[in-house]
Order: C-alpha cells, then structure tokens, then sequence
C-alpha cells in the first residue's frame, strides 16, 4: 500500500538536516537501526514555553476560523485567546481518504497566527474520539482479548525499511510505517512534538493500572497489562513496536523533532514500556529486537486533569484529605511530571545512566462547574486562577506545551451534563454566528498570561531576592528586551475556595524602574496602573508586574571586574562567574561574531561579591562568541568558543 502525494516535494529546513537524513537513512538501509536511540543522546528542547489548544468540531466553523479564536486574528478582528500552538490530530482514515496535504491550508494559517511548534497527534482512524482505532482493510484481525478485535494496525512486524521497492523508502505493506512517513515527510516543518496513539495506556478496568507492586489483586507492574483490560486491545510489545517504528522514521526524516510518549496514566504502564522490547515473544530481547522501549522516545506527552486524577488528594493521616483549589493543582502539574520521572529514573532514565526525557501536556483543564461527584470541583474562578498559575509553573520546570482541553465547551450550560462538557476557553460554539462568540474568564486569563509570559526565561536569580512571606508566590521572569515581568500572589490554602489575601512589597533592594501592575483581564480591559512594587494586595488571582529592575547604586569600576567562563570552549552548558566589588545594575548579553545579539542572559539588580549563573550552549552552531557585561555606560567583554 502506497501513500504518496505527487504534489508534495520534500523541503528540509536546513541544509545539516538534509546531510543528517542522508546518513541516516544509509543507515537504515544497511541495518535496519537508526544511528542512535533516546539512550544515546536526547537534545534539550530551547524553545519557548507554548501554551496550545485542542480544536474540537463546531458545527458552522472550520479550522481556520477556529485557529483565528484560539490565538487571535488582528486582520480578521478577532483578539483570541492567547494559543502559540495547537495539538493537531493527523489521522490516519482522514489522511488517507482526503490525501496527505489536506491540513497543509490548516497548518501554514497556524503558523501565520504565531502558532508554531505543533504538537502532531498520530492515531488510527479518522478522528481522535469515536473511532481511533485503524479502518478494517488495514486493522490488525487478532483477537489478543477474546472477541475484541486489536485496536492496532495489522501488518506492524513487517519490515521497516525495504530499500526502495515499489518507489517508497519503507515496507508498502507496514501500514502504520507507511502512515507514519508520509505524514511526518508532510508535516514536518510544522510539528516539532509527534505524539504517538492518544492515551495508550488507558485503564478499563478502572481498577488495575493504579495498584502497586506486588498488590495481590493484579498490577502492571509484576505482569504485563492484559490487552483486555486496556484500550489498545493487544500486547503491549505492539505499542512499543510503534514507537520504535514512528523513531526511525521521524529521526530519519526529521531528527530535530521530539518523538512523545502518549499519556501512560499510570507509573506501571510507563514501566512496562520500559521493561519490554518490541519482541512480539514475551518482549524479551534478541538481535532482532535489541531494546527496551524507552530507547524509542525522548518526550512524554502526558495529561493534567487535577479535578479528578489525583492532583488535589493529599498524602496524609488519615488518607482522603482534600485540597481542591487552583494552587494545588498548578502545583499537580509538576507533581505530575515528577511522578513520571520517577518511573523512568528507577529504568535508568535520569541524566546519568541514560539522557532524561523532555516533557509536555497535551490535555489539561478545570471544569467551569461540578457534576457528578462531591470529590469533584469546578468554577469559573478556579478555572481563571489555574490558567494562570499553571502556566507560571510551566515555564518555571520547562513543561514546554500546555494543550488546553477545549477550545470552546461541548455543550450550553444548560445542556452540560458532565464535568467535561464545560471546559473551554470559550463558551460553546455550536452554529454560533462570530459576533455571539463568549470568552469563558479562562480564556481571558491566559491572553493576559500568554501575551505578557510568552518568550520569557525564569530569572532564578531575581526571584531569589524576592524572600516572599509565607502565604505570598512571587515569580520573576525576563523578556528580550531585559525588562522583568513579575508574577505575584496569594496562594490559596483552603478546600473549595479561591479566597486568599496577602499584603506584600518588593524588598528595599529590589528597585522597580516605570513599573506598571496588569490585572488577569488586561487582555480585556487594556487597562494598566503605575505601581513601585509596594504595598501590594494580593488575592489568589495573580497579578503582573512589569518593569526595570535598578538599584541606584554606584557602579563598579570594570579594572577590578573578574569574570570566569567554564569550560570554555563551550560543552552542553557552561557556566559564567563574575565579582562585583560594588552593588550594581548589569546586564549580561551573548553576541556572535557578527555582532549579532544572541539572547539576553542576564538584567537586574547584582549585590557585590562573587556570583554565577548558567548558560545553555549545546545547540549553538560552532564558532566565536563574546559575553558582553555591561553596567551604566561600563561595558566589559569575554571571548566563547564554540
């Protein structure tokens, strides 16, 4: 089976890439293994932290109108909701009926609204709710659970690779191998993040994934999860099987590019992936299967829904004390991630052994009201706060992608049955005219958020200085332009309740230059005030702050300025150490050898004495660098090598 598209060229993004894929596919030709495995090397994502979207289907609007809603259209009108990607299914039936290209409109209008980076959903059937499984001509016919078909494509224990039969560069009889390259050699120069399957490891017993080692009623971690009681309906060696598939393919294609591990739910599915190889025999190894499945992904894509999955129960005595307010879950989203990282350091996967996984969150979201169980919350309020607060911490431990779950609610509130019919950043949208369209306080909350965070870096070192009282999060990140945004707080502390309040100033050496206080709907309102930082009254919705941080104070004389790059040249990171005799304001600045800037590093407030932060250097493109430091007209200069 072949699946080509006679009007697509191939068009890589650089000429490195095209030189790497050549050798790579070589390779592959030659072994039937790609040059190196995500136990090799994983490179660190740079990019910015993006907040996203999954689209949905609306009645009366298409994908682009939707794309417009979601990150806003100047040109059209239309403010937005602050997306800079989007979670873009690239079904398989869809693909194949409507051809390859048939999202490419879709995808350049993304990427003209500033939405980049996209997270590209690979899944079976022709949309990723009611049928993701693979259509019958090309679906897997076992029954590894008796009388229920796989839910898999057929055909996955073909070769990859075939050498150029039949004019395609994999087997025509591999489907999913097939899918998978023409979809990435299509879209490749879009999406940076290919998340495999939607869920794999989804639990239908709903009583079997959470359990422990050694529990007596049957866990995943002594056994293998029988296709029965999950939703891909077949051995878990099949999964790791496509994941080994999709990294071959994708690193071969586009080596730049992130191959993620859908949602595993569970610390045991996780650890199944990672205790099998692709053998369909047991998952033992062998030459033809030589690894486990965590050599076949470098991502995790993983999903945050704290109402439910376990984010707001606290670990305490007795067990089942709650605490379901925004704080706790924004904090869920780390502990998440954490909880994932657990699994994968106990196989290995820790930055010794072998290279830790990057991650992002494909869904995630609060209900607008609560439903169906007291455990269960939902408000308008925790909703606005939670967007917020969640993507402070997003940027904070680099979760590169939140994809909120909706766009625009599945029902009318009147109509809403369930906790998940009312999460959207817009109100639904069914055969709604574009004049009747209704931001949900969500939607507003993270346009502020977005437009004010996005292309920020966490200044480790200015929120350090912060020293916030007790009951008070203050956060400070930097923008290109070497301003400081700062976001501050309340925290909420209490079960079912958003109500905090704080008095709180910025510390006597934290001076604020033309600061100006947003509130969470600036992206509404337009409105600002003058502020210095002092006697602020927090709540538990975040403020914004932004201005210049100065101190007034002398500035060092630059003959005794002692600064320290190591090593140097330049590795993966490196680290600058510098001594001021006096306390001053400085700023820190990375140029190339054309005199080009590179990235602002550094602009603040610096207390006398010796001091040092890092500096990512792994993607740098080889050559001369300079490290500018620069103080009130004073300006001191250190050569990188690269």
């Amino acid at each position: 089976m072949i699946f080509r598209n006679p009007r697509l060229a191939f068009n890589p993004k650089t000429f490195a890439n095209l030189f790497l894929c050549c050798l790579l596919f070589l390779k592959i030709n030659l072994s039937a293994q790609p040059i190196i495995t995500a136990n090799d090397k994983v490179i660190p994502y740079s990019g910015a932290v993006r907040p996203g979207y999954n689209p949905g289907y609306y009645p009366g609007w298409n994908d682009q109108s939707l794309a417009n809603l979601a990150a806003g259209n100047p040109a059209a009108g239309v403010a937005g909701a602050g997306a800079k990607t989007v979670r873009q299914g690239l079904y398989f039936e869809l693909l194949r009926t409507w051809g390859f290209g048939v999202r490419l409109p879709e995808v350049a209008h993304f990427q003209s609204l500033g939405m980049g980076e996209l997270t590209g959903l690979i899944l079976g059937g022709a949309d990723g709710g009611s049928q993701p499984y693979p259509p019958s001509d090309v679906r897997d016919p076992m029954e590894y659970c008796p009388g229920r078909q796989s839910h898999l494509f057929a055909n996955l224990y073909k070769p990859i690779w075939d050498n150029g039969a039949n004019g395609t560069p994999y087997d025509d009889q591999n489907y999913f191998a097939a899918y998978v390259y023409e979809t990435v050699k299509t879209y490749k120069d879009h999406v940076r993040f290919w998340e495999i399957w939607n869920e794999p490891g989804f639990d239908l017993t709903g009583d079997t994934g959470w359990r422990p080692k050694n529990d007596p009623a049957g866990n995943w971690w002594n056994t293998n999860p029988d296709p029965c009681d999950y939703r891909l309906q077949a051995p878990v060696f099949h999964y790791v099987r496509m994941l080994r598939i999709a990294w071959e393919i994708i690193k071969t294609l586009d080596p730049d590019s992130y191959v993620c591990l859908s949602s595993p739910g569970y610390q045991s599915f996780l650890d199944a992936i990672l205790r099998n190889t692709d053998n369909p025999t047991n998952g033992a190894f062998s030459n033809l299967y030589p690894n486990q499945g965590g050599a076949y992904f470098d991502c995790v894509a993983y999903h945050s829904y704290p109402h439910f999955d376990g984010s707001t129960v606290l670990d305490a005595n007795p067990p089942g004390v709650f605490m379901r307010n925004s704080d706790r879950c924004a904090d869920g989203i780390v502990d998440k991630r954490n909880y994932f990282q657990q699994a994968l350091s106990q196989r290995g996967y820790d930055g010794i052994t072998f290279p830790k996984k990057e991650f992002i969150v494909t869904e995630i979201n609060l209900p607008r009201k609560s439903f169906t169980s007291p455990a269960y919350f939902g408000s308008a309020l925790a909703q606005r706060n939670f967007v917020i607060k969640s993507l402070v911490n997003a940027k904070k431990e680099r979760i590169h992608q939140l994809h909120w779950f909706t766009l625009a609610e599945q029902k009318t509130e009147t109509a809403a049955n369930y906790e998940f019919n009312l999460m959207g950043l817009y109100k639904n949208l069914d055969n709604v005219p574009p004049a009747g369209v209704q931001l949900n306080e969500e939607g507003i909350a993270l346009k502020t958020a977005s437009d004010l965070l996005f292309e920020t870096t966490f200044d480790s070192l200015q929120t350090s200085k912060l020293n916030p009282p007790a009951g008070v999060r203050a956060e400070v990140f930097l923008r290109p332009d070497a301003q400081h945004v700062f976001v501050l707080w309340a925290k909420t502390l209490t079960d079912l309740s958003e109500n905090a309040s704080k008095n709180y100033s910025l510390p006597a050496s934290v001076i604020l230059k033309n600061g100006l206080k947003y509130e969470w709907d600036w992206s509404q309102t337009g409105s600002t005030a003058a502020t210095t930082g002092q006697n602020l009254a927090l709540s538990g919705t975040p403020i914004f702050i932004v201005g210049k941080l100065t101190s007034g104070a002398a500035q060092p004389d630059f003959s005794n300025f002692d600064l320290k790059i190591s090593p140097n040249p330049v590795a993966e990171r490196s680290q600058i150490t510098f001594n001021f005799s006096e306390n001053a304001d400085a700023e820190f600045s990375i140029f190339d050898a054309t005199g080009r800037l590179q990235e602002v590093v550094f602009s603040g407030y610096l207390t006398s004495g010796e001091q040092s932060f890092f500096v990512e250097t792994e993607n740098w493109p080889p050559g001369v660098y300079f490290l500018q430091a620069k103080t009130s007209g004073k300006t001191a200069v250190a050569k990188m090598i690269k």
